[in-house]
């Protein structure tokens, strides 16, 4: 039992080791230091790669800048939604929603909590939107999620 135990110890430190690269792959016959190099032989014209990188800003992610942003072309109302949040931050930010006009936000309950939604906000919501998350009360509304 204890030649077992210590068979299996010694197998796991050399399974640790080879993982960790300290130890030569089977069969890689020598030069521990330069892994792969048959990948670098077989590249085809590598000096072609070019890096192109887009020039459109990605799409914010949270905050009332995001509320902000999301804005169609023309100024014409778009979807905003925020969360999933507790029970507790949905009160407080229900709270600071109670200031925007009656009926233009609903509470959706989610899977992993609740979301708060705007479903017609115009250049006014989201400028009080914009105003409320710079007091830090409704961070994270962005565009809404496709359903």
């Amino acid at each position: 039992m204890r030649l077992l135990v210590l068979a299996l110890v010694v197998l796991n430190l050399l399974l640790f080791a080879w993982s960790r690269g300290w130890l030569p792959a089977p069969g890689a016959g020598g030069a521990a230091s330069a892994r792969e190099p048959q990948r670098l032989e077989r590249q085809v014209r590598p000096d072609a790669v070019r890096l192109v990188v887009d020039p459109t800003p990605a799409p914010p992610t949270a905050g009332a800048d995001a509320a902000a942003s999301a804005v169609e072309p023309g100024g014409a109302a778009v979807c905003l939604e925020a969360g999933p949040f507790d029970v507790a931050e949905a009160e407080r930010t229900e709270r600071a929603l109670a200031l925007l006009p009656a009926g233009s936000w609903r509470r959706v309950d989610a899977n992993g909590g609740v979301m708060l939604r705007v479903d017609a906000a115009d250049a006014s919501i989201r400028a009080q939107l914009q105003a409320l998350g710079a007091g830090g009360l409704t961070a994270g509304f962005g565009p809404c999620a496709a359903r």
